[in-house]
């Protein structure tokens, strides 16, 4: 894909020429086939668009920021930090949120942001090889101005107009947003996921010292509290018997809410 005829490329969202699409599938697709230079692609309205897990993400046209960022080589993480990438990039859209609305968003292992304890955006890091070279892909899906939620999401999902109790200008979110992500991978780059970066994750975490139940992705179930995150970004549960558990994969959900959540 280098060029789609229904897409138009043109400002600029902090460093990246931004592809604006009236209707795709999913942004994430489209960047991982994209064959330019990198670059920012923003749907007007998605019709696939996915999260975590194969879950799909909900939004109707206008309500939501729904972008995919192709990362490019000078801000391409160290592969043994490329693991830690999506715990950044929901730091990143955590932080930009915080800006632009004056809100204070929490995360909730691995990168769903939340706001009063509701979903507001999440985040899917996806890669291909293209030439020989890996190929790293950023997805981000912001609830901007839904107003309301299908009834098995109304508990468990928000938007940002509805918790910062105004309109949000979605151009200005996703400049904000951009610089904060790039930001954020240059530390990644220079630094690692250690220091600064853990720092701010653990400052944000929305499970820490809480019951949770860690559903393996072989099924089984593992109860604990958890301890925040390890140096390689895995989340740290102690079961009742006093045993560590390092996540690394799977699903996470608080214990007062396990059994009820189907999250978008």
């Amino acid at each position: 894909m280098k060029r789609a005829a229904d897409a138009s490329t043109g400002k600029l969202a902090g460093r990246w020429p931004v592809v604006l699409l009236r209707e795709t599938d999913s942004t994430n697709q489209r960047a991982l086939e994209w064959d330019g230079e990198p670059v920012l692609i923003v749907a007007e309205r998605q019709t696939a668009g996915r999260g975590r897990l194969g879950r799909s993400w909900h939004g109707r046209p206008g309500e939501g920021l729904a972008f995919s960022l192709i990362v490019p080589d000078d801000l391409m993480p160290p592969l043994a930090e490329v693991s830690r990438l999506s715990l950044v990039a929901g730091l990143a859209v955590a932080e930009a949120i915080d800006r632009v609305a004056g809100v204070r968003c929490a995360i909730k292992w691995p990168n769903d942001v939340l706001l009063g304890g509701r979903k507001v955006a999440g985040v899917l890091v996806e890669s291909v090889m293209r030439g020989g070279r890996l190929r790293l892909v950023i997805g981000v899906g912001v609830n901007v101005a839904n107003r309301d939620f299908p009834p098995a999401l109304a508990k468990r999902a928000t938007s940002v107009a509805l918790a910062a109790k105004k309109e949000v200008d979605p151009a200005l979110l996703l400049g904000v947003l951009a610089a904060s992500l790039a930001r954020w991978l240059a530390q990644l780059r220079c630094e690692g996921f250690l220091g600064r970066i853990r720092d701010a994750w653990r400052a944000r975490d929305a499970v820490l010292g809480k019951e949770l139940v860690w559903v393996r992705p072989d099924g089984g179930k593992v109860v604990g509290r958890a301890e925040g995150i390890a140096a390689d970004g895995q989340l740290l549960v102690r079961d009742g018997r006093g045993n560590l558990h390092a996540v690394l994969s799977g699903d996470v959900h608080l214990a007062a809410d396990h059994g009820r959540e189907n999250e978008a």
